[in-house]
């Protein structure tokens, strides 16, 4: 062999003398070879060890459960000459060696890395990377959607005209916005449309109800806790929502109902811009924007003594109030169009439209869910109709709630306009009909389709027995 070139068994040795922690040991646990590093740490040359049962040396070696298991072991914290002088940890990984014929021959150990600031430092690189890639992606996705306008949310009336006028001015800043108005008005929508139009869209929006969790559970939903804070903690910690909202916004709705013992805590973090996990002693710097939303009158609250004042103020630095839907019912029909597209994609249905005489009763009715309410109706609506295009009859559970206003249906032996009988048998079968028919649109407060069923005839058969009867019931 040329004498240029180092023999493969000095290089294989030069190789692991190159990496601390090498060592290799057989299938008996005897070590065949430990690098000069290596024995240095246990006080020794590899000479000392070269021969010798690993738990001999190393005590607490990992190398007799890979030689039992056969399974590698990576990225182990593992304390070398642990309680001595030269203690040192490292990040070691343990290979099993095998033969051709996959038999375990030995174990193969070395250090990945040799100080746990190394590792640490290593973990701060790829969550920072992580959130990097979450804010790369997030702008990313920015980029390839249609810019948000408040155009997208529904509504042409004056009054949410007025609404989206105060938003589209108060968004940018990173001033607390108090959305009022009733359940339903779509509060969550605008508080949305708010992030989306802010300097903080490509950060999180995050949501927490204060009404849906349990009084003794809001705390650590808000502020996260530390390992082993309380029983039942989980084992990692957590983090509260104010924290994941972090150069993000959070809205806080039903603040209402928030106690006034986390009215005090919200408060002085709002003051600060800082706080503590539960069980924690690390100083949190928050950089949120504050979105607060509520059904009732906080103002009437703070007299009551059931909501700070200074949180009040502190909250209500732009007001919004969301005007109920029966105050702005041009806006139902934008509202529909959007709601059954939504409706549409959930239940991946077909398109759905609705008849002038559809809208027509919807516009009748009071609304005393708002815009929730609209969207559960029109849900219905598209599940249990037959047909694509809804009208009127696939609203007959609105007639049964009380809430629409209608004309009364004539009542059995009222004064209904309609020609009396003649006399004779013709008359009798007439105004028999005429009873059995107003009966079952008595019984099914209007609806056509129900009463033909419960006449036991078409709904076309009926249609031309109201005419012939000159019944007006409240469907023309």
């Amino acid at each position: 062999m040329d004498n240029h070139f180092p023999s493969s068994d000095n290089l294989f040795r030069w190789a692991c003398e190159s990496q601390d922690l090498n060592m290799i040991v057989d299938e008996n646990g005897i070590i065949r070879y430990i690098g000069k590093q290596h024995a240095y740490l246990y006080g020794g040359t590899p000479a000392d060890f070269e021969g010798c049962p690993v738990t001999q040396v190393i005590p607490n070696s990992g190398v007799p459960r890979v030689l039992s298991t056969g399974v590698a072991e990576h990225g182990d914290l593992f304390v070398v000459a642990e309680g001595k002088e030269n203690e040192k940890v490292y990040v070691i990984s343990r290979i099993p060696v095998r033969d051709h014929e996959g038999n375990i021959r030995g174990v193969f150990t070395m250090a990945l890395f040799n100080s746990l600031e190394t590792v640490d430092r290593l973990k701060q690189e790829i969550v920072s990377l992580r959130k990097a890639n979450a804010l790369y992606s997030k702008q990313l996705r920015g980029l390839t959607r249609q810019e948000f306008v408040l155009e997208d949310v529904a509504g042409i009336s004056p009054a949410i005209m007025a609404v989206k006028g105060i938003i589209a001015k108060a968004a940018p800043s990173d001033l607390p916005v108090l959305l009022t108005g009733e359940t339903g008005v779509g509060k969550e929508v605008f508080a949305d449309a708010i992030h989306r139009l802010s300097n903080r869209k490509d950060y999180d929006f995050v949501k927490i109800n204060c009404a849906a969790i349990p009084k003794d559970l809001i705390e650590s939903e808000l502020f996260g806790y530390e390992p082993g804070a309380f029983s039942g903690a989980l084992r990692t910690g957590k983090k509260g929502k104010l924290e994941q909202a972090n150069r993000g916004t959070i809205l806080l709705d039903e603040i209402g109902e928030l106690p006034l013992a986390m009215q005090s805590k919200l408060l002085r973090v709002l003051q600060e811009y800082e706080f503590e996990r539960i069980g924690g002693t690390k100083v949190i710097h928050l950089d949120v924007r504050i979105i607060a939303a509520t059904n009732q009158d906080l103002h009437r609250l703070v007299e009551e003594g059931k909501f700070r004042s200074d949180l009040y103020y502190r909250l209500n630095v732009v007001e919004v109030e969301i005007p109920p839907l029966r105050e702005r019912l041009e806006d139902l029909e934008p509202l529909c169009s959007v709601l059954l597209k939504k409706i549409e994609n959930r239940y991946k249905m077909s398109a759905h439209t609705l008849f002038p005489s559809a809208m027509a009763l919807l516009r009748k009715h009071s609304w005393p869910g708002n815009v929730r309410e609209l969207e559960h109706c029109l849900a219905r609506a598209c599940v249990m109709s037959d047909h694509t295009t809804l009208s009127n009859e696939d609203f007959f559970f609105l007639i049964t709630k009380g809430h629409t206003q209608r004309d009364p249906i004539p009542q059995p032996g009222s004064d209904a306009p309609f020609p009396p009988p003649t006399g004779g048998l013709r008359a009798v079968k007439g105004s028999a009909e005429r009873e059995e028919i107003l009966r079952a649109l008595q019984q099914t407060d209007g609806n056509k389709v129900q009463a033909a069923k419960l006449l036991g005839i078409s709904r076309s058969r009926l249609y031309s027995k109201l005419k012939e009867y000159h019944i007006s019931p409240e469907f023309p």
